[in-house]
């Protein structure tokens, strides 16, 4: 699975927990194309590129 490919991981504690990754994520809520998704997917989209 690609998504799971590129996941993102962090550390809290001892104990490791994979996330999707940024990219996946806009992917994703693009994909849903539900209002509040698209309105998340353009939200993220524009705080990546500042």
């Amino acid at each position: 699975m690609k998504s799971f490919d590129s996941k993102e991981v962090s550390s809290v504690g001892d104990i490791s927990i994979p996330f999707i990754s940024r990219e996946d994520l806009i992917n994703a809520k693009l994909a849903a194309g539900r209002p509040q998704d698209l309105f998340d997917a353009a939200a993220l989209t524009k705080s990546k590129l500042k």
